[in-house]
């Protein structure tokens, strides 16, 4: 529908990109004599002595973090509801369902709007059993609040946390004038946060409301190497730009998922209990795909799901995927994989334009702290695409910088197996695809390592 959104929310979905990854399978990890140093990976001071840099100083402060740390791997972060059946629109400019309402209609495979009211909570006199037997969402979503308040963090020590006073300055501007409880008028509000695309989109999905605040997304753009909090987010002043032609000062959201965060915690400030989610339907090939939402649950309202996307416009859905504060957290961590991939790969371009390696004992330290970072993101949520989103950013990174800096990098390489590109069609690799999936094997193979090694421990 919206080709520029699609391309803008491609990491969010279980498309992997150019790169065909499998699921990281702890049982074909690698010794520790595997090419990546992983005694650096899981402890200090047993990976032989670094240069003194900024960067080897903070790795081993990192490591020393890591040593320290409870490695617990926990399972069922992500809490799925189904629909017995895909739900579509059927018309997403039509208005919305307000989520005091039920929104079924008489054609059970249709939804109205673009804000979705889902479930329906019993009449007091009768039993969650009965309930049951009318309605099948309302159980599994009061199954699903037990799990997430069981997995929730505190709202300024988790992914929604302040910092500098900025998130709450931002949910101050975005709900000015909405009345404390009016919750659809929330959500309205907070639709309007999302990052300015191109006019096709902006004409299909208009806005209302203006806060001030005017996001652009620039996925190349650089950012520190921290969790990126929504705080962190709203307080990083490299983020800002003056767009020269409208005279508009706009800030840089760097990854798809930080205007979900940002929405989330403006909407957490008000009282809601929302959580970035994903809308999913089943393809023919018996896998999956998936599309950002934002869901909200409260057991006390007549219907206690409801889901939307910042856009005014609501995916189709078999089932939605609800992410607890325990998953987001842990995807930070693979958000700021991609953070360290974009420092390497500049890192990189430097050495080559000053006629130096670009793969050496420092290439290999980021390595090992990428590695760490999408570790400590399957911690969290063992089954995160966000994972191999990563994994793949540093595949194609690495491809792109090893042609910038050697073009004879283009050419096939002529040892290495082909990729197939469909059914019976296939192209050879070129010799940057090669050398790209040699090192993104490196924190493949370590990250498998890992993971067997605290898995043996639980």
């Amino acid at each position: 529908m919206m080709e520029s959104k699609q391309k803008a929310d491609a990491g969010n979905a279980n498309d992997n990109g150019n790169k065909p990854k499998a699921p990281i399978n702890p049982a074909m990890a690698l010794p520790p004599e595997a090419k990546l140093d992983l005694e650096a990976v899981i402890a200090p001071g047993q990976a032989g002595e670094k240069k003194p840099t900024d960067a080897n100083a903070k790795d081993a402060e990192e490591r020393e973090a890591f040593l320290k740390a409870e490695h617990v791997i926990r399972k069922g972060t992500v809490m799925r509801i189904s629909f017995g059946g895909v739900l579509n629109s059927k018309s997403p400019q039509e208005g919305a369902v307000l989520p005091n309402e039920s929104a079924s209609s008489d054609d059970c495979d249709h939804m109205q709007g673009y804000v979705w009211g889902l479930g329906r909570k019993p009449v007091p006199v009768r039993s969650l059993d009965a309930a049951m037997e009318d309605d099948m969402v309302y159980p599994q979503v009061a199954a699903a609040v037990t799990e997430l308040e069981a997995l929730s963090i505190p709202l300024e020590e988790g992914p929604y946390a302040d910092k500098d006073g900025k998130m709450a300055e931002f949910a101050d501007a975005v709900f000015k004038g909405v009345k404390d409880g009016d919750s659809y008028a929330l959500i309205e509000h907070v639709m309007d946060t999302r990052p300015f695309t191109d006019p096709d989109t902006e004409a299909m999905c208009r806005r209302i409301h203006r806060s001030g605040y005017n996001f652009t997304l620039d996925q190349e753009f650089m950012t520190s190497d921290e969790l990126p909090t929504a705080g962190q987010i709203l307080s990083d002043e490299t983020r800002l730009y003056l767009e020269t032609a409208s005279g508009v000062e706009r800030m840089r959201l760097v990854h798809p998922m930080e205007c979900y965060l940002l929405a989330v915690s403006a909407l957490r400030r008000r009282g809601l209990m929302a959580y970035p989610a994903h809308a999913v339907v089943p393809t023919a090939e018996g896998g999956e795909l998936s599309h950002p939402l934002i869901a909200i649950v409260d057991l006390a309202k007549e219907v206690p799901l409801t889901t939307f996307d910042l856009f005014r416009f609501h995916p189709n859905m078999a089932s939605v995927d609800i992410m607890s504060d325990v998953s987001v957290q842990g995807i930070l961590h693979a958000m700021r994989a991609e953070a360290r991939v974009k420092h390497l790969t500049v890192a990189m371009k430097t050495e080559a334009n000053q006629g130096r390696a670009i793969v050496g004992e420092d290439f290999d330290n980021q390595l090992v702290r990428i590695t760490r970072s999408v570790f400590e993101c399957y911690k969290a949520w063992p089954g995160s695409h966000f994972i191999n989103r990563a994994l793949t950013y540093l595949y194609n990174d690495l491809t792109q910088v090893f042609i910038a800096a050697d073009p004879a990098m283009a050419l096939p390489d002529m040892e290495t197996a082909p990729i197939v590109t469909g059914p019976g069609t296939f192209r050879l690799r070129s010799k940057a695809e090669a050398t790209a999936e040699k090192e993104t094997n490196k924190v493949e193979d370590a990250l498998g390592y890992l993971i067997a090694q605290f898995e043996k421990k639980q």
